[in-house]
């Protein structure tokens, strides 16, 4: 497909690259020469300079043999127009950046009244993500699947777990029913797992389950499972605010820091049930003063990486119980790892995910219905969710007698709103949702699973 970005910045370019990646023929837009000369220099795609939002520059970017358009730019007004525009020359499909919270909760309207295909916003879906680590203390990483009916959580291996150096077949007696280890996360590397397999301690292992059933299996490992109350956040952006709109819905009192006495005001009025501190939150004096040893989570989610490093490093140093971390350089998550911190969010990554599951949903031509997409372990390994369809070619048969591409695990069925983790004997129906796991490999369609 045929594919223009507008807006070269952070979350523009791991767009681009991720559908550069997969085939995709791409041109950006931007009017920026820095960002210009990095693309050029980093990715395979086109690069136009000037303004998305004129008709001479979408011209020159082939707006006329475009299949779709993404603005991404800092401007929620101008990705509207970018979009309007697109659609005046025919382009079929449009997605829209929008990060005001206001033209968020009239998303619906908004593409409703204008026509635009998808309105996303990262600082809003990773706020989503960070609510999901907060109600899993045991977790690194959590990716929800079947409306919520299932998750796939990344945890770290200690040594009190007990589970480690023993091969994972032989840990039934711990393990739920219809609970799986569907990835390994060793030091960097991936590492689709069989049951001969074993953990070792420092694993980042991940498990698909039910929330009941993987609170099972933690108590089982003698985890216990505290429920999050405080959490400590840092910085008074858009994503801090729409985190501490949803941590509230759930009841976990939160104290946000933020240095600009102006925008402190202002966040006072628009979260009334939040403890608003005006002040420096690499500063240490000023974290202990508001307890941040007694916080279940800190949470740094300011608009700089290495503030919310800094600041993430002081609070663990001073007795936070766990950190969060909201990063966009890729380069910052081997950093985090020094210091120990494994928990991060990348509202670009996120959201490159997102649009990456739209197109891939639009290239599928055998209408097995990808619903969801995760990219997992620095992107080296991709979780997919599918509804199966009638064109699915392995209807039927045990799973067992199909030719499965290597490095690549059905983890679970969901069938009827149930999980069922699938046995060899196991058929698959029109109608299930299949989550499966694949290293190294761009999977469109549930037939791409089999050699």
């Amino acid at each position: 497909m045929r594919i223009i970005v507008v807006g070269g910045g952070k979350v523009g370019y791991s767009i681009a690259k991720q559908l550069s990646d997969e085939d995709h023929h791409v041109t950006v837009i931007d009017n920026k020469e820095s960002v210009m000369k990095r693309i050029e220099e980093t990715l395979n795609v086109l690069f136009v300079y000037g303004n998305g939002a004129s008709i001479e520059t979408l011209m020159n970017a082939g707006i006329k043999g475009a299949g779709m358009l993404i603005s991404v730019t800092g401007e929620d007004e101008m990705n509207i127009v970018c979009c309007l525009l697109a659609k005046s020359f025919g382009v079929k499909y449009t997605i829209a950046r929008i990060r005001n919270p206001e033209y968020s909760a009239e998303a619906q309207l908004l593409q409703e009244q204008t026509g635009i295909g998808r309105i996303i916003n990262p600082e809003l879906v990773a706020a989503r993500e960070v609510s999901r680590l907060v109600r899993f203390p045991d977790a690194v990483h959590v990716d929800a699947f079947a409306n919520g009916k299932a998750d796939m959580i990344g945890f770290r291996v200690e040594p009190e777990d007990g589970i480690d150096g023993v091969p994972i077949s032989s840990l039934s007696s711990k393990m739920p029913k219809n609970a799986l280890f569907c990835a390994i996360d060793r030091g960097g590397e991936v590492i689709i797992p069989h049951g001969s397999d074993m953990l070792e301690v420092g694993d980042i292992a991940y498990l698909m389950a039910t929330h009941t059933d993987s609170a099972k299996f933690f108590k089982s490992i003698g985890r216990k499972q505290m429920r999050t109350k405080d959490v400590m956040i840092a910085g008074g952006g858009k994503m801090a605010v729409y985190l501490a709109k949803r941590l509230n819905e759930v009841g976990i009192r939160q104290i946000l820091i933020e240095k600009n006495e102006q925008k402190c005001k202002k966040l006072s009025a628009q979260l009334p049930h939040t403890t608003i501190v005006c002040g420096d939150a690499t500063d240490q004096e000023t974290l202990i003063s508001e307890n941040v040893g007694g916080m279940d989570y800190f949470i740094s989610a300011t608009d700089r990486d290495e503030e919310n490093i800094f600041a993430a490093f002081t609070a663990k140093k001073c007795g936070a119980k766990s950190a969060i971390v909201k990063i966009n350089k890729d380069e910052c998550k081997e950093m985090l790892r020094t210091m120990g911190i494994t928990t991060s969010v990348s509202p670009k990554e996120v959201i490159a995910s997102y649009i990456l599951r739209y197109v891939r949903g639009l290239a599928n031509s055998e209408g097995s219905e990808i619903l969801t997409l995760y990219k997992i372990i620095d992107g080296q390994a991709e979780a997919m969710e599918f509804r199966v369809g009638s064109k699915t070619k392995f209807l039927g048969q045990p799973l067992k007698d199909l030719n499965i591409k290597d490095n690549l695990l059905i983890c679970a069925i969901v069938r009827k709103g149930e999980l069922l983790v699938p046995g060899g004997s196991d058929e698959i129906v029109v109608g299930d949702q299949l989550i499966i796991i694949a290293k190294h490999q761009v999977i469109n369609d549930i037939n791409d699973i089999l050699e």
